[in-house]
C-alpha cells in the first residue's frame, strides 16, 4: 500500500466498520540541526530527534501543538553534545557517537542503529483530526514485556490493550483492556535484537500488537506523539535507562515491607482493637492495619466518625507504641457541604477542577456530590499535602490513595468530564489529554505532604498511576477476586509492573471480592511472603480473611509464612534498596536474569526475588506437584538445602503447607528469627552462604529503615575455598551480630 495522503489501511476500522482515513507523513522536505536537536520538516508535520547520554533517543511529533518542554512525570536527561548530520539525496543520517538514526526521505521512515546494528524501525506515522498513529516493525514470534498493570500472560505480543485509567469493578480477565494504571513502556525482544520504548502521552493510548501481521500500531487519542527509544545492550540496561528517565523506585520505610492487614471495613475502634489483639495473642506478626472508608464521618476525607471511632487518637498511639502502624484510606473526592472546613478552604482558594467557563466540576462518589483538587497544579498539590497534618498529628505515617483514576460514579465512562480544564502551572489543558496523570498527581501530593510533615520516608499506596508513579508510591493491583485465576494472574501482572519501573507492588492477598477458601488463602499467603508488597485485603459483605478465620490449620500455615517474611525481611529490604538505586525490580521474571535462555522467555508462573531466590508457587486447587525450571547454575532448595544442577526442569512436591523455593549458588541470604513487627527485628543475623563451586562475593544493605537519605552499610561476604570473610562498607553503625552458615557443610 502506498503511504499516500489520506491513504486507508484496510485493517483500521471504527465501531461502525467505516474505514478510518489517515494522513501519512510521506516525505521529508527539509532537515536541519539546531544545537543538540535535529528538526525534520515533512509534508504534514515537524519532527524533532535528539539523543541523551543514556543511549536514549527521543522523537517528538505533533500536528496539533509542538514543543520540547519537559514532562510532568519525567526526570531531565543530559543531551548528547556530539551530533553530526549527513544528508544524501534519498536519506539522512544523524550520528550521536555510537548511535545512528537513519531517516528515509521518501517514503518516510526512521531506522535506529547502534554500532551499525539495526535496533529499531519506525515504519510510518499518520494522523487524523485528533489521533496519531505510529507503525513499528514487529513479528508474531517476538516478545514484548512491560506495559504496566495488564491481565494475561507475561509476553504481551499478539495482544491489544488500551491505556486509560479506569475503576474496573467487573472481574479482571484477559478481555480487560483498561485497568487502573497506564504505563506506556515496553521492551521488544527478538532472537537477534532488543530495544525499549516509552510513549509520553497521558491521553487514551492503544497498543495493538495483534491486528497487523508484521507491525505494531500505537494510537493516541489526543496530544502529541512523543516517544523514547532505549538502546541498552541488555534488558537490564534498558530498564536502567527507562528509570533514569521516569525515576527510580522510591525506598519505602522498612515497616512497609512487613505484613499488612486490611478490610473494607473495620467499622469501629472496637473491631480494630479486636483485630490487633488477635494478632498479638496468636503471635502473628503484623506491621500495619488499614482503615477503609467506614472510619470517616459520612465518607468525608480528613475526618473520623465521632461515634464509631471515638478515641481513635489513643488507639493509634497504643498500636504505634507496640510497633503497628495505622494506614487510612484517602480518596480525592471532597464532599460538598457547608461548614465542612476541607471543602470550604479549597473553595476559597480556588483548588478544584473546573470547566472552561470557570464552573467547578462536581461528581458523585462515596460522600455524594463532591469536588476534586486539581493535582496538575503544584500549589494545589502542596495544599493537599498540608491537609494530611490532620493524620500526622495523630502519629500516622502512611496513606492509602484510592478512587484516583479518578473514579466518578455518575460521570461518562465513570470518570471526570473530558472537557474539564486543568491548570498545569499556567498551562490550560483539558482532562482528556491528562486523564492518566491524575492518580500520579495525587500520589505526588500525598508523598511530598507526608515527607514535609513527618520528616521521614513516607508510605503511600495507590491504585491509579502513570509512568513515574514508582517515585512516590507502592501500587496494588486493584479489586481482584478470590479465584484461582486471579491468584495465577498475580505473577505476570506484578512482573510486568516491575519491568515497567514499578518495583513496589502486590495484589490483595486472598482476593478482594467473593469468599476465599482455606486452600486459596494459604496458597496466596505463601506467594505474598515473597512479594514486594504483602497485604491481605477483602471487601465488605464477604467472608473475613484474617489468618485465623479459616480454622486451626490455615491459621498455623499462614502464621508460619508470615513469620518467614520477617525471617527474610532484611534480604527483601536490601533488594528494595538496590532497586531504589538501579531501577531494577525486586520481583523479576526469569527472562530478566536469563535473557539468552529461550526457555526463560515463556515462563510466567515462577519468579525471582532479586537475583537469588526463585519462587515456584502452586497455582491450582488440589495440586501437590509442579514442574519447576531451574536456569543454569547451582540451586539449593530453600527449606531442605538439597542441591540441584540448573539448566533443567524438575518435578517437586508441595503439600498444602509447602511452596517450592530455591536459592542460587554463589549468593547469600541474611536470616534472623521472626519478630512481631519490624520495630522488634532481631539484631542477630545468620548469613546463609550458598556455594557455587567457585569463589564469589555477595552483599546486603542495612540502614535505619526510616530516615530520608539515611547513611547505610553494605555488608559484603566473600567466599573463597573454605574461607568466608565479612567486611562492612559505609558510614552506618548497624550494631548487628553476624554469624555465618555455609550450606552443605
Amino acid at each position: 500500500m502506498n503511504n499516500s495522503s489520506y491513504a486507508v489501511k484496510p485493517e483500521l476500522f471504527n465501531d461502525q466498520k467505516e474505514q478510518i482515513k489517515l494522513t501519512f507523513i510521506e516525505e521529508v522536505k527539509d532537515i536541519t540541526k539546531e544545537d543538540t536537536v535535529v528538526r525534520l520538516k515533512t509534508n504534514v508535520d515537524d519532527i524533532c530527534i535528539m539523543c541523551f547520554e543514556q543511549e536514549t533517543i527521543r522523537i517528538t511529533s505533533s500536528h496539533q501543538a509542538f514543543d520540547l518542554d519537559g514532562s510532568f512525570s519525567l526526570e531531565p536527561l543530559q543531551p548528547t553534545e556530539h551530533v553530526t548530520l549527513v544528508s544524501e539525496q534519498d536519506y539522512s543520517e544523524i550520528r550521536f557517537n555510537a548511535i545512528t538514526v537513519k531517516v528515509n526521505h521518501k517514503p518516510f521512515g526512521i531506522s535506529i542503529y547502534k554500532q551499525e546494528k539495526l535496533r529499531f524501525v519506525q515504519k510510518a506515522v499518520a494522523f487524523n483530526d485528533t489521533q496519531s498513529y505510529l507503525f513499528l516493525d514487529r513479528d508474531r514470534d517476538d516478545f514484548i514485556y512491560g506495559l504496566g498493570e495488564k491481565t494475561g500472560f507475561l509476553n504481551k505480543n499478539n495482544e491489544k490493550t488500551t491505556m486509560w485509567n479506569r475503576d474496573v469493578f467487573e472481574p479482571h480477565t484477559r478481555t480487560n483492556k483498561e485497568l487502573y494504571q497506564s504505563i506506556n513502556v515496553f521492551t521488544h525482544m527478538t532472537k537477534e535484537n532488543k530495544y525499549g520504548f516509552f510513549l509520553d502521552n497521558a491521553s487514551k493510548v492503544t497498543f495493538d500488537f495483534d491486528s497487523n501481521v508484521n507491525e505494531g500500531v500505537i494510537i493516541t487519542d489526543s496530544g502529541k506523539l512523543d516517544y523514547y527509544v532505549f538502546l541498552g545492550d541488555t534488558q537490564k540496561d534498558i530498564l536502567r535507562q527507562y528509570t533514569d528517565l521516569s525515576g527510580k523506585p522510591y525506598l519505602p520505610p522498612l515497616w512497609a515491607l512487613g505484613y499488612h492487614q486490611s478490610r473494607h471495613s473495620y467499622e469501629s475502634v472496637d473491631v480494630l482493637l479486636d483485630v490487633f489483639n488477635n494478632f498479638k495473642s496468636k503471635k502473628i506478626p503484623v506491621d500495619a492495619i488499614y482503615l477503609d472508608i467506614l472510619y470517616m464521618e459520612r465518607y468525608k476525607v480528613f475526618s473520623f466518625n465521632k461515634e464509631t471511632y471515638k478515641g481513635i487518637e489513643n488507639v493509634i498511639k497504643k498500636l504505634k507504641d507496640e510497633g503497628v502502624k495505622i494506614v487510612p484510606i484517602v480518596d480525592p473526592g471532597v464532599k460538598i457541604e457547608e461548614g465542612y472546613d476541607v471543602y470550604e478552604e479549597g473553595l476559597r482558594n480556588n483548588r478544584y477542577c473546573k470547566y472552561k467557563d470557570g464552573t467547578v466540576f462536581t461528581g458523585e462518589v462515596w460522600p455524594g456530590d463532591s469536588v476534586f483538587y486539581d493535582f496538575m497544579n503544584s500549589d494545589i498539590r502542596k495544599a493537599w499535602g498540608k491537609n494530611h497534618k490532620f493524620y500526622t498529628d495523630l502519629g500516622i505515617e502512611g496513606i492509602w490513595n484510592d478512587m484516583n483514576e479518578p473514579s466518578v460514579f455518575n460521570g461518562e465512562g465513570n470518570t471526570m468530564s473530558l472537557d474539564v480544564l486543568h491548570d498545569m502551572d499556567g498551562k490550560k489543558i483539558v482532562h482528556q489529554e491528562l486523564h492518566n496523570l491524575y492518580g500520579l498527581g495525587m500520589s505526588m501530593a500525598t508523598y511530598e505532604g507526608l515527607k514535609d510533615l513527618n520528616g521521614n520516608r513516607p508510605f503511600v499506596l495507590t491504585r491509579a498511576g502513570y509512568s513515574g508513579i514508582q517515585k512516590y508510591a507502592t501500587v496494588w493491583t486493584g479489586d481482584n477476586r478470590s479465584s484461582w485465576e486471579h491468584l495465577e494472574m498475580t505473577l505476570p501482572m506484578c512482573l510486568n509492573l516491575g519491568l515497567s519501573g514499578i518495583s513496589n507492588c502486590g495484589p490483595d492477598i486472598g482476593g478482594f471480592m467473593d469468599d476465599t477458601t482455606e486452600e486459596l488463602l494459604i496458597r496466596w499467603t505463601q506467594i505474598g511472603t515473597f512479594l514486594p508488597f504483602f497485604r491481605n485485603h477483602s471487601s465488605i459483605g464477604i467472608k473475613r480473611q484474617e489468618p485465623w478465620m479459616f480454622g486451626e490449620r490455615a491459621e498455623y500455615i499462614t502464621k508460619e509464612y508470615i513469620r518467614l517474611r520477617y525471617k527474610i525481611i532484611r534480604y527483601i529490604y536490601s533488594e528494595a534498596f538496590k532497586s531504589h538505586k538501579t531501577g531494577l525490580p525486586i520481583m523479576r521474571p526469569l527472562v530478566l536474569e536469563y535473557e539468552n535462555d529461550p526457555i526463560a522467555h515463556g515462563i510466567h508462573d515462577q519468579f525471582l526475588v532479586g537475583e537469588t531466590l526463585l519462587v515456584a508457587p502452586i497455582l491450582r486447587p488440589d495440586e501437590k506437584y509442579r514442574k519447576v525450571y531451574l536456569p543454569e547454575g547451582i540451586w539449593y532448595d530453600f527449606f531442605t538445602n538439597k542441591r540441584y544442577e540448573g539448566g533443567q526442569f524438575i518435578i517437586v512436591k508441595a503439600e498444602l503447607d509447602e511452596i517450592p523455593v530455591f536459592v542460587k549458588g554463589g549468593s547469600i541470604i541474611p536470616m534472623s528469627e521472626w519478630s512481631m513487627n519490624t520495630d522488634q527485628l532481631q539484631d542477630f543475623i545468620k548469613i546463609h552462604v550458598y556455594p557455587s563451586g567457585a569463589s564469589f562475593t555477595d552483599s546486603f544493605i542495612v540502614d535505619d529503615g526510616i530516615s530520608l537519605d539515611a547513611p547505610h552499610a553494605e555488608i559484603k561476604v566473600q567466599f573463597e575455598g573454605d574461607e568466608v570473610t565479612i567486611k562492612t562498607v559505609g558510614t552506618y553503625d548497624h550494631g548487628l551480630t553476624l554469624d555465618i552458615k555455609v550450606i552443605g557443610d
